[in-house]
Order: structure tokens, then sequence, then C-alpha cells
């Protein structure tokens, strides 16, 4: 297969991934909502509190994929007291809940619910990459899900080289 068929092959994958990812996320029941995400990927929250992601860096292609995910979301936002972003905004892990099935599915099954962090999701995703030259306590977690993402060739590492 041709490097550039590769490429939109996987980027169809991640599409799609995402797509199913979407169609299984529920509001949060203790939440801030969350009301835009702007194209460097802070969110303004319903108060208008701006908050960044904590541990990760994403470009503008991973800032429209959380936009999706989370705009006009009710969505869990821990927000971490000492860390602030390059522009001095807070950060924050958030979370969504996700209901997932089961494989195999058995007759009578019902989906089960989980809280799914957005920090690290998008870092599975390929979406963002983890934020080295900063201490947070996930940091360990997220480097080993960069590395899976980086094997894998998700998201980003389609296409860079490094």
């Amino acid at each position: 297969m041709s490097p550039e068929r590769r490429f939109f092959v996987k980027r169809a994958t991640l599409l799609a991934g995402i797509a199913f990812a979407m169609a299984f996320m529920v509001p949060s029941v203790s939440a801030e909502v969350i009301q835009e995400v702007s194209r460097d990927g802070y969110m303004t929250l319903e108060d208008g509190k701006q908050v960044s992601l904590a541990g990760i860096r994403m470009d503008e292609e991973g800032a429209s994929i959380l936009r999706v995910l989370v705009r006009k979301k009710n969505a869990k936002v821990e927000v971490l007291e000492t860390a602030r972003d390059k522009n001095g905004r807070e950060c924050a892990y958030v979370y969504l809940k996700a209901k997932f099935l089961k494989v195999p599915l058995r007759p009578n099954d019902v989906a089960g619910e989980d809280e799914v962090m957005l920090n690290k999701f998008l870092i599975r995703l390929g979406a963002a990459k983890v934020d080295e030259s900063s201490e947070f306590a996930h940091k360990a977690d997220f480097l080993e899900t960069q590395v899976a993402a980086k094997s894998k060739g998700e998201g980003v590492w389609s296409y860079e080289v490094s």
C-alpha cells in the first residue's frame, strides 16, 4: 500500500473511531457545561472560566476533535490548583461519561457506563501529545498511552516522523 493511501486509511479509521466514541458519550451527572473550545484547545465553561487540558499539547486538528467531543456537553472538570498553561489559564483533567457494550454481545446485555478522561483519550487517538516539559500526576500513564498510539501510527503519529 502506498504511503498516501496508508495515511488516508489511518485518517478514516481515526475519524470512524471518533464518531463511534461520540455516539456513546453521555452527559456527566455533576458537572460543568463546556460552552466552547478555541482553535488552540482551551475550553470556556458555562460560568465563563477558561481552562486548558492538563498534560497535553494539541494542534488545531486536535482542538477540532475536542470541540466535537465536548461542546455544549456536561463534563466533570477537575481543575488543578497550581498548574497553568503558557497563557496563564488554569489546567484541568476533564471527564465525560461513556457507554459501552461488552463483546461478544449476548441477548439482553445492557450497556455499561464508564468515566473517560479526555486528556488521555485524545492522546490515545493521536489527537494530542504529552506535554513532556510539564510535571503532573498522570504523566507516566499519559506517556505510556502515547507510546502505544505512536506504535500503532494513530493520528499525528500517522504522518509525523520522530
